[in-house]
């Protein structure tokens, strides 16, 4: 595939050009970029689906993801017309077909044991086989640009023979480990909660191991977390059924060190002012790291909410 990658005239969407070091992963070979086909596209909501991706060489293991590895992404680049189009995307392995499978088996089971109804009800699995391929969860925005688009127009009939040159997993992710802990925070809106999705699922395994073997982990002993969670409408919130198990588990189990906000814009009137974080004040005293994620203006001011109250910038970790 070396000829797939030499560049000749390179778009990253929504920049300019590239940097001299994304040029030169573009012309060369890495271990982590390979030939893909596009087999298979799922729908999460009307203007958001998840692509999976298949390669003769490489398996994807859902099972064995990590904490160091959540929120990062991968790099797709495409010939479209004559310019090589590149654009980076995250990766959900949370909403692939077998943690799907895995999570309906333990919800089940944590259903019964706690009485609660809504552990039960099924998240949908996708019906093709897509356990050992690369699913990337893209958003469909109105703007203009050239990769995702042509994404979207395989939706009805993907072709199994149009490949796609894939990178990663590139950036720096949410830089946690097993030896994370404290109070951390995320700030996010719409697709900007994509990233997070993955630690809500580790998360909920946690939880799911306590509740069977009675051994409370290192990590919930020591890791705390509260999420901010922006969006138009429950129809647009991708992820809705993994968030709203994990705080009614949390919840059942009377473990205080996950709390849940989501604030939806056809719901309520909730907004990201002064006032909600003079309300917050206290709260963010002790916290360890912010995640923001959204829109460029809600990326801007957060910090500076937060910077109001006192809180270090060095603790902001933009996503």
């Amino acid at each position: 595939y070396q000829d797939v990658v030499q560049p000749r005239s390179i778009v990253i969407e929504g920049r300019t050009k590239l940097d001299a070091e994304e040029q030169a992963s573009l012309s060369s070979i890495s271990p982590h970029r390979g030939v893909w086909n596009l087999v298979h596209i799922s729908k999460l909501t009307d203007d958001t689906s998840q692509f999976y991706f298949a390669s003769e060489t490489v398996k994807c293991n859902p099972k064995s993801y990590s904490l160091e590895n959540m929120g990062r992404h991968f790099k797709i680049t495409k010939k479209i017309g004559n310019q090589y189009v590149s654009r980076l995307y995250t990766t959900v392995f949370s909403l692939s077909d077998l943690r799907v499978q895995f999570r309906n088996k333990d919800m089940l089971r944590m259903g019964e044991k706690f009485g609660d109804e809504s552990l039960k009800l099924l998240e949908p699995v996708v019906a093709s086989r897509t356990d050992d391929k690369l699913n990337l969860v893209i958003k469909h925005y109105p703007v203009k640009a050239k990769l995702t688009p042509f994404l979207f127009s395989m939706e009805k009939t993907p072709k199994q023979t149009e490949t796609f040159t894939i990178e990663g997993p590139g950036g720096l992710g949410l830089c946690l480990d097993s030896d994370s802990h404290g109070f951390h925070v995320i700030f996010g809106a719409g697709t900007g909660m994509l990233p997070f999705l993955d630690l809500f699922d580790y998360f909920l395994k946690e939880l799911v191991n306590w509740s069977d073997n009675g051994q409370k982990s290192n990590f919930l002993d020591s890791f705390k977390l509260t999420i901010h969670a922006s969006y138009p409408s429950r129809k647009k919130c991708v992820g809705l059924s993994l968030m709203e198990k994990c705080q009614t588990l949390a919840t059942a189990m009377h473990f205080t060190a996950f709390n849940l906000n989501l604030y939806f814009g056809d719901e309520t009137m909730q907004r990201f002012d002064e006032e909600f974080f003079k309300k917050q004040a206290d709260e963010f005293q002790d916290v360890a790291k912010v995640y923001v994620c959204g829109p460029p203006r809600f990326n801007e001011t957060i910090p500076q909410h937060l910077q109001r109250l006192g809180i270090s910038q060095n603790r902001f970790f933009f996503v």
